[in-house]
């Protein structure tokens, strides 16, 4: 891929976290759509093992991952590695589950740049969110 300039441009690559198969569809066309490349993961241990192959820009978290996670916290156990191990991967929460005390913890990793739900997601949001996040500087990995 090259930029208008001739120079090779670096592509954006996000990791789907997302169990429900209608939703990893709906987030991979989107992402697809803007001309990023995309992985997909349905479990926290799936995730982490990928994050642990590869670098990537964004990762898209589902918090709820099986019906089994009866504590919905499945999603943000990448969350919790992502900031363990100092990647500068950018996390948007996509989830159905939300709760101000979830969330204000989750903004205050430093790593989450949005938050958004299910049950009022929109395409343009969703594109607005995403764009905003690949302008904008990387965050730092350093302490």
């Amino acid at each position: 891929m090259l930029s208008r300039l001739g120079a090779p441009m670096k592509s954006t690559s996000v990791l789907i976290v997302e169990d429900d198969s209608a939703w990893q569809e709906i987030l991979s066309e989107t992402i697809a759509s803007l001309g990023y490349v995309y992985e997909t993961a349905s479990s926290s241990k799936h995730a982490i093992d990928k994050l642990k192959k590869d670098n990537f820009n964004i990762a898209m978290l589902d918090i709820r991952l099986s019906d089994t996670d009866s504590e919905n916290n499945e999603g943000l156990e990448v969350l919790k590695w992502l900031v363990d191990n100092n990647k500068s991967t950018k996390v948007v929460i996509v989830s159905a589950y939300a709760s101000s005390n979830r969330m204000r913890n989750a903004f205050d990793s430093g790593k989450v740049a949005d938050w958004l739900l299910k049950q009022e997601f929109s395409i343009s949001t969703f594109y607005t969110c995403i764009k905003g996040i690949v302008d904008e500087p990387p965050i730092s990995s350093a302490g």
